[in-house]
């Protein structure tokens, strides 16, 4: 031990080191060893000290630049604790962070002297003569420091699995909160034995003082925690491929959010006005912990990466222990085609993405013809890398008009194909294939008179090291008119819209070749069927009995839904619902929608409930009346909801733009910050469950995406909530005065063409 005057703030790391401030400015620097505390040095300071760290940095595979905008980055190596290099050290009544030298024989030697404020490092002697007088947002004081190397690995666990064996490049930082809740961040570098600063970045996090918390993430990586009355989480995120290609690393930071949930007790609240149970609380103090009595069933896995997840905050009232889920951010990667995409499908199996492209071809010819046509082919790239798997061309004036990836039942068990997904209950073998509809484009036609429905099969080759991809045409074929839309319907098979005709397909085999064919009878009558939508695939609760024939000629008896419906959306005549028969195996309508409207885009929300999107920028929703004693009434879809969005949606897709919390923790119990007092009862009995009723109850989510480059969410609402919302927004309506005085309620009116209705149905997220 070793004691001599009052200690004002204190610094240690895992190495042995460690540093203190007294009263007056004096600096001790101290080495732990076994059984002894040895000091090593002291330095007199010109001021108060406000903070100090002396948090190692991870050596590096090579001496290259650590500037954040630069492209070389070094390697983080995993190691036993590492000595610190420098002391960050924060005075009080100076707007500056000194780093001192901790290398044997310079101890505390000043190093650099880094300037927080934004005037110049040549008005020193002003702003000792005005004092506190100056002090502002720009040149507030250090009150928490932090060295730490940032790598990659923390921006995504995933990537860094993908990548595992690359190297991860990081980059050295050195983090100042300031006391109004700003941070300032800048990338540390030495070269030639000489310490410096560059990348000056400044960020407000919200309007209490910020202190400074080391953590590491599962995959290794590293990262910061910022508390306040808006807790931050601050890591690395780059574009690249691994080690190989640091060139490509563009190294940024990203700020992602910490929302703290509220206790049991709040949970169990009924009144509507109390916020939602994940919300802003404010953190004075956090530091990182690892017990094995809490937290053990949320970790993943074992050893110390789980440790690095528990995490004990504090707030004016409480002492939260918790864990922090992975870092849940939209980040968007531009990847340069050289020509337009049409379609884009993810095979998951494969691990690609399946795009659409259209090309002219004016730079081969070098000179521009008359009956030059746009040259359409299929690219398969990596869907972590980008890199080009296979191409494939298309046929001269064939344009890829749909793409779709789907789960389709092979003709039977002695096809010879090796498949992943195995046999399913009914006995026959289901794999996924990526389906591509086209249509000939040509001249002298008004309407395409042929197409080809193209089928492709995606894997991996888990077996080979370089995890090669294979991407093989099974068959094709050839259609009267374009294939304008495709989906997964029930039982291995799909739907297919071309021109006005809404077709069943299915795989059959044809002398040891499997190819695809039309079954029964499809549906005519639609001016131009665009888009086709079902939900076949994902019901079976209730279901009846069929007898079907196989190949031997037996008949097996088999399961499937009671009603198989589909809606198909038309080019000038809204939404129609049909029902396919598979006793008579014909497909049939039997609802639709009476409005003209141009449709752009159709989704199918539940079996009863579907959402459509026209040409005058307008989303309408549509109900089923199945219930209906009245065949007329059953046989009308009835608009309950209509919104103008102000741009013309042309695509919907189920999903949303962040992970929900129960996905994120891999099924297990909530990975989110919480109270942990119910995981502290007896070993021997288990802690009881409490369901919690959530305050929103989110039905559907369904993104869209408009011809204006905008993404967005539609989300389904339970009656309680949307009639919050709604009064919330008729209610604001009145008090904020609209900009130019123009009228919300009549910009959001349905209006299309010489029909105009009040907006209902629908809540304005903005």
């Amino acid at each position: 031990s070793w004691s001599n005057g009052l200690i004002t703030v204190a610094a240690a790391n895992e190495a042995g080191q460690v540093a203190f401030a007294q009263h007056g400015g004096n600096v001790l620097y101290f080495q732990v060893e076994k059984d002894r505390i040895e000091k090593l040095a002291d330095q007199e300071m010109e001021r108060e000290v406000s903070c100090l760290d002396l948090n190692p940095f991870h050596k590096h595979t090579s001496a290259s630049s650590m500037d954040i905008d630069e492209e070389d980055v070094a390697t983080p190596k995993k190691s036993p604790p590492l000595p610190s290099q420098w002391l960050a050290v924060g005075l009080w009544d100076d707007f500056t962070v000194r780093l001192l030298d901790l290398k044997s024989g310079n101890y505390l030697e000043e190093v650099q002297k880094i300037h927080l404020s934004s005037q110049l490092e040549g008005d020193d002697e002003d702003d000792e003569a005005q004092g506190p007088a100056r002090r502002n947002r720009n040149n507030m004081m250090a009150r928490s420091l932090c060295l730490i190397t940032l790598d990659f690995s923390s921006a995504s666990t995933q990537t860094h699995n993908a990548n595992s064996g690359a190297s991860n490049p990081g980059v050295d930082m050195l983090f100042v909160g300031l006391g109004d809740g700003s941070l300032i961040s800048f990338a540390v570098v030495e070269q030639d034995g000489k310490v410096s600063v560059r990348s000056k970045k400044e960020a407000c996090l919200g309007t209490l003082r910020i202190d400074l918390v080391p953590l590491s993430t599962r995959g290794g990586g590293s990262c910061v925690l910022a508390t306040g009355d808006r807790p931050t989480v601050i890591y690395l995120a780059g574009i690249g491929g691994g080690a190989a290609s640091n060139a490509n690393f563009n190294p940024k930071l990203c700020y992602s959010s910490v929302n703290l949930s509220a206790s049991d007790e709040d949970d169990m609240d009924d009144n509507i006005t109390r916020p939602p149970s994940h919300q802003t609380i404010a953190v004075n103090v956090a530091s990182p912990f690892y017990s094995p009595l809490l937290f053990d069933a949320t970790a993943e896995g074992s050893g110390s990466t789980s440790q690095q997840y528990s995490l004990c905050v504090a707030d004016e009232t409480s002492l939260r222990l918790g864990v922090i889920d992975d870092i849940q951010k939209l980040h968007v990667t531009t990847c340069r085609l050289g020509m337009a995409p049409r379609r884009i499908v993810h095979c998951v199996e494969g691990r690609l993405f399946a795009v659409g492209c259209m090309e002219s071809g004016i730079k081969h010819l070098g000179a521009y013809e008359a009956n030059n046509s746009m040259g359409n082919c299929i690219r398969f790239m990596d869907d972590t890398t980008f890199d080009d798997i296979k191409r494939v061309d298309l046929d001269p004036f064939e344009t890829i008009l749909s793409m779709a990836y789907v789960t389709m039942r092979l003709p039977d068990r002695e096809s010879g194909v090796e498949v992943a997904i195995g046999e399913n209950e009914d006995g026959f073998v289901y794999k996924p294939f990526l389906v591509v509809g086209t249509g000939y484009s040509m001249a002298d036609e008004a309407e395409m008179t042929r197409g080809r429905i193209l089928l492709f099969s995606c894997e991996s080759d888990e077996s080979n090291s370089s995890n090669n991809r294979t991407v093989r045409q099974v068959t094709e074929f050839s259609t009267n008119g374009g294939v304008l839309s495709i989906c997964q319907f029930f039982n291995g098979s799909i739907l297919c819209a071309i021109n006005s005709k809404t077709m069943l397909c299915r795989l059959h085999d044809d002398a040891g070749m499997t190819k695809l064919r039309f079954v029964g009878v499809g549906h005519h009558g639609h001016i131009l069927s665009m888009f086709v939508k079902s939900r076949a695939h994902l019901q079976g609760q209730k279901a009846v009995a069929v007898e079907e024939k196989s190949k031997s000629g037996g008949k097996k008896e088999k399961v499937v839904p009671e009603e198989l419906i589909a809606i198909v959306g038309d080019l000038m005549r809204s939404v129609s619902v049909v029902q396919y028969f598979s006793e008579h195996q014909i497909l049939e309508e039997i609802a639709r929608d009476f409005n003209a409207n141009w449709t752009t885009a159709v989704e199918m929300l539940t079996d009863d409930i579907y959402l459509a999107g026209e040409h005058w920028s307008n989303l309408y929703c549509l109900r089923r009346n199945k219930t209906a004693s009245s065949e007329e009434v059953r046989c009308r879809l009835d608009v309950v909801g209509e919104y103008h969005l102000g741009e013309m949606c042309n695509k919907f897709m189920s999903g949303s733009l962040v992970m929900p919390v129960s996905a994120a923790s891999g099924g297990g119990p909530s990975r989110r910050m919480g109270s942990a007092k119910s995981q502290t009862d007896s070993p021997s009995k288990a802690p009881a469950i409490r369901v919690r009723r959530p305050v929103v109850v989110t039905g559907s989510q369904t993104l869209y995406g408009s011809v204006d480059g905008s993404l967005g969410v539609i989300l389904g609402l339970d009656g309680r909530t949307a009639a919050f919302f709604a009064t919330l927004e008729r209610a604001m309506a009145k008090v904020i005065r609209p900009i130019g005085d123009l009228s919300h309620q009549l910009f959001r009116a349905f209006n299309a063409e010489r029909r105009m209705h009040p907006a209902h149905g629908f809540v304005d997220g903005d």
